[in-house]
Protein backbone atom coordinates (compact mmCIF):
# COMPACT_ATOMS: atom_id res chain seq x y z
CA UNK A 1 0.00 0.00 0.00
CA UNK A 2 1.42 3.74 -0.84
CA UNK A 3 2.10 5.82 1.98
CA UNK A 4 -0.60 8.53 -0.27
CA UNK A 5 -3.29 5.73 -0.12
CA UNK A 6 -6.30 7.01 2.03
CA UNK A 7 -8.22 3.85 3.49
CA UNK A 8 -11.60 3.78 5.56
CA UNK A 9 -9.35 3.37 8.62
CA UNK A 10 -7.53 6.12 8.20
CA UNK A 11 -10.38 8.15 7.38
CA UNK A 12 -12.40 7.09 10.59
CA UNK A 13 -9.27 7.25 12.67
CA UNK A 14 -9.37 11.07 11.40
CA UNK A 15 -12.77 11.81 11.80
CA UNK A 16 -12.70 10.49 15.78
CA UNK A 17 -9.83 12.38 16.19
CA UNK A 18 -11.50 15.39 15.16
CA UNK A 19 -15.06 14.77 17.02
CA UNK A 20 -12.88 14.31 20.15
CA UNK A 21 -10.87 17.40 19.85
CA UNK A 22 -14.05 19.25 19.29
CA UNK A 23 -15.75 17.30 22.32
CA UNK A 24 -12.27 19.13 24.78
CA UNK A 25 -12.02 22.23 22.82
CA UNK A 26 -14.62 24.15 25.49
CA UNK A 27 -12.53 22.13 28.38
CA UNK A 28 -8.91 23.79 26.56
CA UNK A 29 -10.81 27.04 26.20
CA UNK A 30 -11.86 27.29 29.83
CA UNK A 31 -8.66 26.25 31.17
CA UNK A 32 -6.75 28.92 29.17
CA UNK A 33 -8.87 31.61 29.89
CA UNK A 34 -6.58 31.39 33.00
CA UNK A 35 -4.20 33.47 30.70
CA UNK A 36 -5.56 35.78 29.55
CA UNK A 37 -4.95 38.53 32.31
CA UNK A 38 -1.21 37.52 31.47
CA UNK A 39 -1.51 38.05 28.07
CA UNK A 40 -3.13 41.20 28.06
CA UNK A 41 -0.67 42.82 30.65
CA UNK A 42 2.15 41.38 28.32
CA UNK A 43 0.07 42.80 25.23
CA UNK A 44 -0.01 46.39 27.02
CA UNK A 45 3.77 46.17 27.92
CA UNK A 46 4.28 45.05 24.36
CA UNK A 47 2.51 48.33 23.02
CA UNK A 48 4.10 50.37 25.25
CA UNK A 49 8.00 48.96 24.39
CA UNK A 50 6.84 49.66 20.60
CA UNK A 51 5.46 53.27 20.91
CA UNK A 52 8.66 53.67 23.02
CA UNK A 53 10.89 51.92 20.53
CA UNK A 54 9.36 54.40 17.55
CA UNK A 55 9.92 57.78 20.11
CA UNK A 56 13.22 56.57 20.36
CA UNK A 57 14.14 56.02 16.34
CA UNK A 58 12.69 58.94 15.76
CA UNK A 59 14.56 60.66 18.59
CA UNK A 60 17.71 59.38 17.26
CA UNK A 61 17.27 60.16 13.43
CA UNK A 62 17.32 56.25 13.49
CA UNK A 63 14.80 54.98 9.85
CA UNK A 64 11.89 53.35 10.78
CA UNK A 65 11.60 50.24 9.02
CA UNK A 66 8.88 47.58 9.13
CA UNK A 67 11.55 45.60 10.51
CA UNK A 68 10.68 46.95 14.28
CA UNK A 69 7.23 46.18 13.23
CA UNK A 70 7.98 42.57 12.54
CA UNK A 71 9.83 42.01 15.38
CA UNK A 72 7.30 42.81 17.95
CA UNK A 73 4.50 40.24 16.37
CA UNK A 74 7.46 38.05 16.93
CA UNK A 75 8.12 38.75 20.24
CA UNK A 76 4.40 38.78 21.21
CA UNK A 77 3.86 35.45 19.02
CA UNK A 78 7.22 33.80 21.10
CA UNK A 79 5.79 35.29 24.83
CA UNK A 80 2.46 34.02 24.58
CA UNK A 81 3.96 30.20 23.37
CA UNK A 82 5.99 30.54 26.17
CA UNK A 83 3.42 31.28 28.40
CA UNK A 84 1.06 28.76 27.04
CA UNK A 85 3.38 26.02 27.06
CA UNK A 86 4.55 26.82 30.52
CA UNK A 87 0.93 26.19 31.21
CA UNK A 88 0.53 23.13 29.49
CA UNK A 89 3.78 21.91 30.87
CA UNK A 90 1.89 22.32 34.55
CA UNK A 91 -1.06 20.29 33.31
CA UNK A 92 1.25 17.48 32.29
CA UNK A 93 3.20 17.19 35.72
CA UNK A 94 0.37 18.01 37.36
CA UNK A 95 2.36 20.72 39.29
CA UNK A 96 1.11 22.52 42.50
CA UNK A 97 2.68 26.31 40.98
CA UNK A 98 1.67 27.50 38.16
CA UNK A 99 4.89 28.19 36.04
CA UNK A 100 2.86 29.87 33.46
CA UNK A 101 2.73 33.11 36.01
CA UNK A 102 6.57 33.41 36.76
CA UNK A 103 6.53 33.20 32.77
CA UNK A 104 4.66 35.92 32.37
CA UNK A 105 6.58 37.42 35.24
CA UNK A 106 10.13 36.97 33.62
CA UNK A 107 8.29 38.28 30.10
CA UNK A 108 6.90 41.60 31.62
CA UNK A 109 9.96 41.90 33.25
CA UNK A 110 12.17 42.14 29.67
CA UNK A 111 9.59 44.63 28.53
CA UNK A 112 9.78 46.63 31.41
CA UNK A 113 13.65 46.65 30.60
CA UNK A 114 13.05 47.35 27.36
CA UNK A 115 10.49 50.23 27.65
CA UNK A 116 13.51 51.73 30.49
CA UNK A 117 15.69 51.55 28.32
CA UNK A 118 13.92 53.07 25.11
CA UNK A 119 13.02 56.03 27.53
CA UNK A 120 16.56 56.27 29.18
CA UNK A 121 17.83 56.53 25.38
CA UNK A 122 15.80 59.18 24.24
CA UNK A 123 15.36 61.06 27.45
CA UNK A 124 18.74 60.83 28.83
CA UNK A 125 17.32 59.91 32.18
CA UNK A 126 18.94 56.94 33.55
CA UNK A 127 16.10 55.22 34.90
CA UNK A 128 16.93 52.02 35.42
CA UNK A 129 19.99 53.53 37.39
CA UNK A 130 17.09 55.03 39.69
CA UNK A 131 15.63 51.83 40.67
CA UNK A 132 18.57 49.78 41.18
CA UNK A 133 19.07 51.48 44.45
CA UNK A 134 15.38 49.94 45.57
CA UNK A 135 16.54 46.56 43.82
CA UNK A 136 18.68 44.28 46.09
CA UNK A 137 22.01 42.97 44.80
CA UNK A 138 21.34 38.70 44.95
CA UNK A 139 25.08 38.77 45.72
CA UNK A 140 24.66 40.64 48.99
CA UNK A 141 21.67 38.65 50.07
CA UNK A 142 23.74 35.34 51.00
CA UNK A 143 26.97 37.28 52.47
CA UNK A 144 27.05 36.65 56.00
Amino acid sequence: MDSLTITADSLRLASDSLNYFIKILPEIKQQLLILKPLIICLSFLLLVDFLTGVRKAKALGDKIQSRGFRRTINKMNDYCLAIISSQVFTWMLDLEITLSYYVALFVCGIELKSIFENVSQTTGVDIIGYFKGFIPNPKNMFKK
